[in-house]
């Protein structure tokens, strides 16, 4: 967790970070509108209704219908998910500027290390214990402090790292 003004150069600690480890970086640039599953993932169920419908006419799409997993698209934290090698960094960037609830609905699949996705059944977790991503998280505190139950985590996550 970096707090800072703008332009201190929080985010370019984080592309260091994933540059000196030779991880890759995956960025979420967190706006006021943003909801915490986008960087997860997300799922286009109108394209997916679209193509039942051209199937159903005799049309073909370049999608299958019957296949819900090719109508969702994993966010930076979900492709970090996926990694099976190796970690990657991943920067949730200026995650203030979000509402209220975000913090704690991405605290949800942070603590659990998964998550799931509804729409195709799927349960989605780091392959193995050394391929959880490393998050950096910043702030600019334009919005106050964040809620006190998402930063007790950090802290704790810090302490360990620091033992």
């Amino acid at each position: 967790m970096l707090e800072g003004e703008p332009g201190c150069g929080k985010t370019r600690l984080a592309r260091a970070v994933a540059y000196e480890l030779g991880l890759p970086l995956y960025s979420w640039y967190v706006r006021s509108t943003s909801k915490a599953t986008e960087g997860l993932y997300c799922y286009d169920a109108l394209a997916r209704l679209h193509d039942v419908q051209l199937s159903q006419r005799g049309i073909n799409t370049r999608r299958d219908p019957t296949d819900g997993k090719q109508y969702r698209q994993f966010g930076a934290l979900g492709q970090a998910f996926q990694m099976a090698e190796r970690p990657a960094v991943v920067l949730i960037d200026e995650i203030d500027k979000a509402d209220l609830d975000f913090p704690n609905d991405l605290l949800a699949a942070l603590d659990e290390w998964q998550f799931e996705i509804p729409e195709t059944g799927e349960k989605i977790m780091p392959a193995h214990e050394d391929c959880k991503p490393i998050i950096i998280i910043t702030s600019n505190r334009e919005t106050g402090d964040l809620p006190a139950p998402f930063l007790r985590p950090c802290i704790a996550a810090i302490a360990e790292l620091v033992k």
